[in-house]
């Protein structure tokens, strides 16, 4: 058998035989060989070991790469070396690399070495290429490559503001942009001119307005801002009428009214452009007129819908127009009924406008719609719910004692009134008895009362 010792005394074996083992001074080193024979004899041995060489020889290194340059994301092409040693030696390879300046750090190993660059910024990268070889005295030798840089730039995108025209609603506007993937902060700034000079806050009420997004740079990506985008904030809907209370014309007020109940409404005349202010409370108006009526447009909200208001003329019964052609004509405070025996129904039926008249008998009785001769001393009255508006008293020509007929009594009296052997009793016998209309009694008109029986 055979052992290796690092001393003579042999108290210490050498187990591993690798040429760094041996305890080398210098270029040379003394080793001890113990060889047993089979019959246990023993003889030792002092060997003595050279250095293949001083100095390990310095790599060889072909090293040629080109800067790169590329955008966060992308994957950089691996870098690598063509390296040998001329004294046999192991060659290896480290790989070291900064950012932005910074410190080198070792990354990787290898002949060919694939950087990760994710980060924008610029990336140094070099190489120390070592030879080891244990023969030699001084057993490593390396070689540093030169710099190679790798550029990477941040991502770049155009956005735009994503936007739509909306109905007032008492909130800011709901936004968005499109062409930016980073996780920047987005801001916008809003405007009230497309080419932003008029910055404003962010608009709640009614308008057309301009936005403005800036997205802010990142580790990743550049600032960026789109265009100026127009939306429009329109105003609400307005389906409501004011509240109006129309009065027309009465017969003793040719005026027509409406009460207004709401604030901001205005008004116009039909088939004119422009609207006034309607106050609350009553405005008053000639007849006829048509008029629309609205609430007011306000800031966020649009003119209401229009309310039609018609002022109509009063075409009810205001005076007494007789058909003279029927023998009845208005003298003084007198209705003259040339004919005697005439109904309520038939008296009226001789004037032009009958509605709203009212005939009463000298005792108040209503005599419309019933078949009572009129006699001298009715009344006829136009009426209206505050009472009586215009009246006149009936007077039948020839008929003094207001039963509607012409008799020989009616012709008597008118005698004896004319020749002073009666005294008058009511103020309605002169202008009953006055046939001819010259304004006294004679026996004329008792004559012509007479024909009349």
């Amino acid at each position: 058998t055979v052992s290796y010792w690092y001393d003579e005394a042999m108290t210490g074996e050498i187990s591993d035989l690798a040429v760094h083992a041996f305890p080398f001074v210098g270029n040379t080193a003394n080793a001890y060989v113990l060889v047993t024979a089979e019959n246990g004899e023993t003889r030792l041995y002092t060997v003595s070991v050279t250095r293949a060489a001083e100095v390990t020889a310095t790599p060889t290194v072909d090293f040629e790469i080109l800067p790169q340059t590329l955008f966060v994301g992308e994957m950089p092409a691996p870098v690598s070396v063509i390296a040998s040693a001329s004294d046999g030696g192991t060659v290896t390879v480290e790989w070291f690399m900064s950012h932005n300046g910074g410190d080198y750090a070792a990354m990787g190993t290898g002949f060919e070495w694939q950087p990760l660059c994710d980060q924008a910024g610029n990336y140094s990268i070099y190489a120390v290429v070592t030879n080891t070889n244990p023969k030699c005295q001084t057993t490593t030798a390396t070689y540093t490559t030169e710099t190679v840089d790798i550029t990477v730039n941040k991502l770049s995108a155009a956005i735009s503001v994503l936007i739509a025209d909306y109905t007032y609603n008492g909130s800011t506007p709901s936004l968005a942009i499109s062409g930016y993937t980073g996780n920047g902060a987005v801001t916008y700034r809003f405007f009230l001119d497309a080419e932003c000079n008029q910055e404003i806050d962010p608009p709640v009420n009614s308008g057309v307005y301009y936005v403005v997004a800036y997205a802010a740079e990142t580790d990743t990506h550049l600032g960026a801002n789109s265009k100026a985008v127009r939306f429009e904030i329109q105003k609400q809907a307005n389906d409501n009428v004011p509240l109006l209370t129309v009065d027309q014309p009465t017969l003793r007020n040719r005026n027509g009214y409406v009460t207004v109940s709401d604030d901001g409404v205005e008004y116009r005349v039909v088939g004119t452009d422009s609207w006034l202010a309607a106050e609350k409370g009553t405005l008053t108006f000639s007849a006829p007129a048509e008029l629309e009526f609205r609430l007011k447009e306000t800031q966020n909200v649009a003119a209401g819908a229009i309310a039609l208001v018609s002022i109509l003329p009063f075409e009810g019964t205001d005076d007494f127009v007789p058909n003279e052609s029927m023998g009845i004509t208005v003298e003084d405070d007198y209705l003259l009924v040339n004919d005697g025996g005439l109904t309520a129904d038939l008296l009226l039926s001789g004037l032009e406008k009958s509605e709203g008249i009212t005939l009463y008998a000298p005792d108040g009785t209503k005599l419309n719609g019933t078949d009572h001769v009129v006699g001298t001393g009715a009344q006829i009255a136009i009426e209206d719910d505050e009472g009586i508006y215009k009246s006149l008293i009936v007077i039948v020509l020839g008929d003094l004692d207001g039963d509607g007929m012409v008799t020989q009594a009616d012709a008597m009296k008118i005698l004896e009134l004319s020749n002073g052997m009666a005294v008058s009793e009511s103020p309605n016998d002169i202008p009953a008895g006055d046939m001819n209309h010259d304004g006294v009694l004679t026996s004329a008109d008792a004559y012509l009362a007479l024909i009349r029986v």
